[in-house]
């Protein structure tokens, strides 16, 4: 699990609310940057011992997969809110 939540919290969510053993969960806040900046995505590949291009990441907000395609991994988009998959309204620029 890859999330911008406090990692305190996404570890109580795995465990009592999901009730899923993943086999790691990662905070954005480790990082000091959120979604989708690529340094979130460059640590997740790194503390998961992958290339990027291994990865894939599932999300349910266009802008993480456009994130993580920018960050070299693969993206799915899942379209919870019957919303478009517009990459147009996107713009990432970084300092």
């Amino acid at each position: 699990m890859l999330s911008n939540g406090e990692q305190s919290y996404l570890e109580h969510l795995a465990k009592n609310q999901i009730k899923f053993d993943f086999h790691s969960i990662l905070s954005a806040e480790t990082v000091g940057q959120f979604k989708p900046h690529p340094a979130v995505y460059r640590f997740a590949a790194k503390k998961l011992n992958l290339e990027p291009r291994q990865i894939m990441m599932v999300a349910a907000h266009s802008f993480d997969t456009l994130g993580a395609r920018i960050s070299g991994y693969r993206g799915a988009y899942v379209n919870r809110y019957d919303l478009p998959y517009d990459e147009s309204n996107f713009r990432i620029i970084y300092a």
